[in-house]
């Protein structure tokens, strides 16, 4: 996998992250305001907290939801992490392979006896 292809896979991952987390938080700000609206018209105080822990209960499931992808995302980092170190280690590998015969072939100078 080239350093290119790794980038914009790195960059499309991370846009698809942010996209889903914009989503939630505005599925958060939509599903507040309209439990609010009905807890503001609710007369029964239990039906007010009701709503409130439905609404609390979305806003866990949305959390957990970001910590997941968060997490996933952090592997897929670690995985580009991982394959970037490998290409070095083995460029550096074929470099030093290369100057080892590259040193091998020149003739070794004698001191003048």
């Amino acid at each position: 996998m080239s350093q290119q292809s790794m980038q914009v896979e790195l960059f499309e991952g991370t846009n698809a992250l942010i996209t889903a987390w914009m989503k939630r938080r505005q599925e958060a700000v939509e599903t507040g305001l309209a439990a609010l609206q009905k807890i503001s018209a609710s007369q029964d105080p239990a039906v007010a907290a009701r709503i409130c822990a439905d609404w609390m209960g979305g806003s866990l499931n949305r959390v957990l939801a970001d910590m997941s992808d968060a997490r996933d995302h952090g592997v897929r980092m670690v995985e580009f992490g991982q394959k970037t170190m490998q290409t070095m280690l083995s460029a550096q590998t074929e470099i030093a392979s290369e100057a080892a015969k590259s040193a091998a072939s020149v003739p070794m100078l004698r001191a003048a006896a």
